[in-house]
C-alpha cells in the first residue's frame, strides 16, 4: 500500500501459477467483487495473470466524494 491524501495504490502480487481469466462470467465472485468494490469508490482496477503469477493494482483518491477511506 502506497499513498498520500490524494492518491492511494494498493498492489497485490503473487508468484503462483496464475490463471486464465474467463470472459463467460463463470470466474466466480472474487474478481467480480473486487471490480465492483473498486468501481464503488471510483478506483481504477487492473488485474493481470500469467504462468509467473497474478498482479492486482487498485488506484483511487482516498478523499473522493468527501469520504475518508484511510487516516493518512
Amino acid at each position: 500500500v502506497q499513498g498520500t491524501s490524494r492518491a492511494m495504490t494498493i498492489t497485490i502480487r503473487d508468484n503462483g501459477k496464475g490463471f486464465v481469466r474467463n470472459d463467460s462470467g463463470s470466474e466466480g465472485n472474487g474478481i467480480r467483487n473486487m471490480s465492483l468494490r473498486a468501481e464503488e469508490i471510483k478506483a481504477a482496477f487492473r488485474i493481470s495473470s500469467n504462468a509467473e503469477g497474478t498482479y492486482i493494482e487498485i488506484n483511487f483518491n482516498p478523499m473522493s466524494n468527501g469520504h475518508t477511506y484511510f487516516n493518512l
